[in-house]
């Protein structure tokens, strides 16, 4: 599954992804661990608003306030795919 990063000092654009390869839930600490690969930079400063929400199928709204949202891949990551 892709995965896309924007900045946490500012959340205006997108700036990573990469394939999620696993995700573990430790119940007794509490936390979540991710594992991510082939992680790479994106080119042409792209913005969460272009990205399109699964459940809604609108775009990410501007002030947005989840820190993860569950969307659409967008084209431009198929583009950048390894082999393409």
């Amino acid at each position: 599954m892709p995965v896309l990063f924007g900045d946490a000092t500012d959340c205006s654009r997108l700036v990573y992804w990469g394939i999620l390869t696993k995700v573990l839930v430790d119940k007794k600490t509490k936390t979540t661990r991710y594992f991510v690969k082939q992680l790479r930079k994106l080119k042409g400063g792209h913005t969460p608003q272009e990205l399109v929400l699964s459940n809604s199928g609108k775009c990410i709204a501007p002030n947005f306030i989840y820190p993860y949202a569950i969307c659409r891949t967008p084209p431009f990551v198929l583009r950048t795919r390894p082999g393409r």
